[in-house]
């Protein structure tokens, strides 16, 4: 009889633990940060003359933001801001900035841009291409705004926007964070929320 009631109570341990398990596999733990969607592919040419494409950055947190290197607005701001996590976050994170002026921003142009900003080659690509390419990833693909305007003041020739974007492993759009205000000034508040979130997305 005791025997009896070891083996019922070995078996109804077994199936708790089968249950638990089942129970954990049906229903995985909700990611952190919202997923905004899959970026989806893009091709275009980095300032070493290289084509890039998104599969170069798969397996890697990485952020992006959107420059021109004639811009005399918030620009600048971006870029400085860029380097400054470029410096403090872990190596394994990876930066690009996408030109939304591609016509005069050049590989060589990127090139100069890149260096006076300390950009690290190895960590922070600088993307150019057709601007019919540069338009569809901007408003399609991140959903965000680019618009060239042809009667603005020179260093005011594309309207974009200022935000950096957190991307996960996986090619998915993981946070936005206004970079610079209109009055092309930094945002602490956001930025510290992006440290935050990329901890967060580099031990998923």
């Amino acid at each position: 009889m005791n025997k009896t009631l070891t083996t019922l109570a070995s078996l109804g341990f077994v199936a708790l633990i089968v249950g638990i398990l089942l129970t954990a596999t049906s229903n995985p733990p909700k990611p952190k940060l919202p997923i905004y969607g899959d970026l989806g592919p893009f091709r275009l040419v980095e300032r070493s003359g290289k084509e890039m494409t998104e599969q170069d950055l798969a397996g890697r947190v990485w952020i992006a933001d959107f420059i021109f290197t004639k811009c005399a607005g918030p620009c600048p701001v971006l870029t400085t801001q860029m380097s400054i996590l470029q410096n403090t976050l872990p190596r394994e994170v990876r930066y690009v900035s996408f030109s939304v002026d591609p016509e005069r921003d050049t590989p060589e142009e990127l090139r100069k841009y890149a260096e006076a900003y300390g950009a690290d080659r190895s960590r922070w690509s600088f993307l150019t291409g057709e601007w019919p390419a540069i338009d569809k990833l901007v408003r399609n693909q991140f959903k965000l705004t680019a618009k060239r305007q042809t009667d603005a003041q020179p260093g005011f020739e594309v309207l974009h926007d200022l935000r950096f974007v957190l991307m996960d492993k996986k090619g998915r759009i993981r946070g936005y964070y206004i970079a610079s205000n209109g009055e092309y000034e930094a945002q602490p508040e956001e930025l510290k929320k992006l440290r935050e979130d990329v901890e967060t997305l580099l031990k998923e």
